[in-house]
């Protein structure tokens, strides 16, 4: 692949040294003109892709909430945690095996909703706008030796930089690639929903985006952990107001998720208190990696839990950006998207998921072979 792309660029690079030597104005002119028909196209993809298919994301967004509705239809009645029967009930589906039935059927039946949301959230959306943003890199570095560069001084290192950053250029996106394909693995294993986180875009956005690493904030409302919502409301709410208002939209595992409402008397009883939220991660115990919690503001906030973690910087395969919102539109992450493909827990998590959906396929083409 990548001799592919070389050869033709090493051919055309000799035929343009070889007019400039020869002093062939008209090849040179036609070169010029070649480079800039290319820009332009460039310009033009970079400019109308995004907001074109953010434009479809709408839709996408609500099938997202008919997924995340299906996975725990009780939810609306577990929204208060001063009352008994939540926990009552919880406790009546668990043992009874409700729960799990409910689960395994769900999981059978939104499959092909979760292959739809995987393909718009971690193959379009995620690959438009990383390669966007890898094609302006290459066109227009703003990091790095480039950042402070001005007037003859940017000319001199934009040509000098020219060949690395096309290396630069050509490696990135088959890591983008490489991090669509695992992610969309993951997405449709393993139960995920998009959703969405309120920060800063100056202090905190565009640093999760490059560098896929969240801090764990210290309000502990319902535990220590990474918060999200699934309104957009929530995530406007906890972002500031103004030029320095973003979102986030991430795709989120939450594994398995409980409702503070079906906790024990005690742990429900921490909620909003601050510090204890640390116990409570602590004491939520079994495949639950994360809480759902109904505010009173009107809408659900979910806690992926890191006990043991406040105000630090975690990287989790659970947690996946795909694209980061300023001012109602998708803006360009300087340097990048991080790559999901080089942490390794997210490439044991993508291969694994790969290899379950290998097995499927294997078993079922195994099966309408056997059936002729």
């Amino acid at each position: 692949m990548i001799e592919a792309i070389l050869t033709p660029i090493f051919f055309h690079g000799h035929a343009v040294y070889r007019a400039f030597v020869q002093g062939d104005i008209e090849t040179l002119i036609v070169y010029f003109i070649a480079v800039m028909v290319i820009f332009f196209g460039y310009s033009l993809f970079v400019t109308f892709a995004r907001p074109l298919i953010y434009w479809f994301e709408i839709l996408f967004f609500w099938l997202n909430r008919i997924l995340w509705f299906l996975i725990n239809p009780m939810r609306f009645l577990w929204k208060n945690p001063n009352r008994k029967s939540p926990r009552g009930l919880f406790m009546l589906t668990t043992l009874s095996g409700i729960s799990l039935a409910w689960f395994v059927l769900i999981y059978i039946v939104t499959t092909p909703i979760r292959i739809i949301l995987a393909l718009y959230y971690d193959v379009l959306l995620f690959l438009t706008v990383s390669v966007t943003d890898n094609i302006e890199e290459f066109i227009s570095p703003k990091i790095g030796a480039m950042k402070y560069k001005k007037g003859l001084s940017y000319g001199f290192f934009y040509i000098l930089t020219l060949p690395w950053r096309f290396v630069r250029f050509l490696f990135k996106s088959v890591f983008y690639l490489l991090d669509s394909f695992l992610m969309f693995g993951v997405s449709v294993v393993f139960p995920t929903l998009t959703m969405l986180h309120g920060t800063g875009f100056r202090e905190a956005g565009t640093k999760i985006t490059q560098s896929g690493d969240w801090k764990v904030g210290g309000g502990n409302y319902a535990g220590t952990g990474i918060y999200f919502g699934i309104d957009g409301r929530t995530a406007k709410h906890y972002a500031p107001s103004g030029s320095n208002h973003s979102i986030i939209i991430a795709r989120v595992t939450l594994t398995f998720c409980k409702t503070i409402a079906t906790l024990p008397k005690e742990e429900r009883e921490m909620i909003g208190l601050g510090q204890p939220g640390e116990e409570l991660a602590n004491r939520v115990k079994g495949f639950y990696r994360s809480v759902e919690h109904w505010r009173e503001l009107g809408w659900w906030e979910y806690c992926l839990l890191q006990p043991g973690k406040m105000d630090s910087f975690i990287n989790s395969w659970r947690l996946r950006p795909v694209a980061l919102i300023n001012d109602a539109k998708i803006v360009r992450t300087y340097g990048g998207f991080s790559h999901y493909c080089k942490h390794i827990p997210s490439l044991v998590a993508g291969g694994l998921s790969w290899y379950v959906i290998f097995l499927f396929i294997e078993a079922t083409a195994s099966a309408a072979l056997g059936g002729k």
